[in-house]
């Protein structure tokens, strides 16, 4: 992994008690990371009908830096992926299990690329 140095204190940490004298930097390039690595950073998010993307954008910027949201609907249900610049935080999150926006429970699971969740066993 290629991650820019951050000093001794956590700015993404700081950044969601309120505590904002560290100077900006850069949030960590996840560029240079293999599939399954940077699927680390990214959680599947559902239950997103009575929430807007700007408001979970909102929301999960107080856990960590956010590097991308998309936010797709299908059969009128929708659904998200979100990727986080620290895979820890994506990982808490998956572990809570679910977060609340404005009255709405948004539950949280592991990413799993498109690859991966077609996957048929094969008959032995």
């Amino acid at each position: 992994m290629s991650f820019r140095t951050v000093k001794k204190t956590d700015q993404w940490s700081q950044a969601a008690t309120g505590n904002n004298k560290v100077k900006e930097e850069d949030p960590p390039n996840l560029s240079g990371l293999d599939a399954a690595e940077e699927a680390k950073h990214r959680i599947f998010i559902s239950n997103l009908r009575d929430v807007s993307q700007e408001e979970i954008q909102k929301y999960l910027s107080k856990t960590g830096h956010v590097l991308d949201i998309v936010v797709k609907e299908k059969d009128g249900k929708r659904f998200g992926f979100v990727t986080f610049a620290r895979a820890n935080i994506a990982r808490s999150l998956i572990e809570q299990s679910s977060f609340t926006v404005n009255g709405t429970i948004i539950r949280c699971y592991e990413y799993k690329p498109t690859s991966e969740r077609f996957v048929k066993e094969s008959k032995k």
